[in-house]
């Protein structure tokens, strides 16, 4: 009896939980964005990193620019696996003409990795590459764990339940930032190391673009915190794999523009609205 009971409130748990995520509305917070991602959206232009590509990189200014629809697909603190997932399933979707890759220094090192697999477990069983990743990434009593709707879905309902009070999206993924930095100084990171797991999954990203003739473009957005070890491999990772991109970490068009910057690491909207028309320039005669 008891196990009867606990496995028709599994099930429950598991209708309730599956139609609740099927029906996220676009708003203003990390967790609809994770599912508008790798659940619903489609676009002409897709934008994939993490903070700095969601506050960096405004919808609106490319897809008036480019004549194409855009969304935003950043989401703050996740890694290469999770921007691996979001591009296998929109691609699924739709085939997107341009792809931008954001990049930092944590996407690439694996520290993100698990914040990733904790995040897309509620879609394990929903979709296949949020469901192959964490397979391939997790253990197998894990993977057993699973299997287990009151398991998988542990710790959604709060958010799930507000997301449906939250305010609309209305920039398609994009999140401006405001303010101004007060006095930032450079912060020097040092010790990178790449991930093989996260440059693995740059490389079927690049390669798959290239498969299907979308135009791939890689940046690392201006800042304050600098890291010469992750330059050193993005611009081995462009010459090696014939990627296009740019290291615009120094860019003198917003070094030392503190006016620009929300904080030492992060684009304000004025910078970002600056930075996005850069990108424009440049991706605009990749498709010519």
């Amino acid at each position: 009896m008891v196990v009867l009971l606990l496995v028709s409130l599994d099930w429950l748990t598991g209708v309730m939980g599956n139609a609740l995520l099927a029906r996220v509305p676009a708003v203003e917070s990390l967790q609809s964005s994770m599912c508008q991602s790798i659940l619903h959206q489609q676009a002409d232009v897709i934008v994939l990193g993490s903070s700095r590509a969601r506050h960096h990189y405004s919808t609106r200014m490319i897809a008036d620019s480019l004549g194409m629809t855009c969304y935003n697909a950043g989401i703050d603190g996740h890694d290469m696996l999770y921007a691996y997932v979001v591009f296998r399933s929109m691609v699924e979707r739709h085939c997107p003409r341009v792809v931008i890759l954001d990049v930092c220094n944590n996407q690439v090192n694996g520290r993100w990795k698990q914040n990733s697999l904790s995040d897309y477990k509620c879609l394990y069983g929903k979709n296949r590459w949020a469901t192959q990743m964490v397979d391939e990434q997790e253990d197998l009593l894990l993977t057993v764990k699973m299997q287990s709707n009151m398991y998988r879905l542990n710790g959604v309902w709060a958010w799930l339940a507000s997301s449906f009070f939250r305010r609309h999206d209305a920039n398609n993924g994009y999140v401006p930032l405001e303010g101004i930095v007060g006095h930032p100084k450079d912060v020097v990171f040092e010790g990178f190391s790449a991930d093989e797991q996260e440059v693995n999954c740059v490389k079927e990203m690049a390669d798959i673009c290239r498969a299907k003739g979308i135009v791939f473009y890689m940046a690392i957005t201006p800042s304050y915190e600098i890291d010469e070890g992750l330059s050193r491999w993005f611009n081995g990772f462009l010459e090696n794999h014939d990627v296009k991109g740019c290291d615009y970490t120094l860019d003198g068009r917003f070094r030392h523009h503190r006016e620009l910057f929300k904080d030492q690491g992060h684009l304000n909207r004025q910078g970002a609205e600056k930075y996005t028309s850069v990108i424009v320039s440049q991706i605009a005669p990749l498709l010519q």
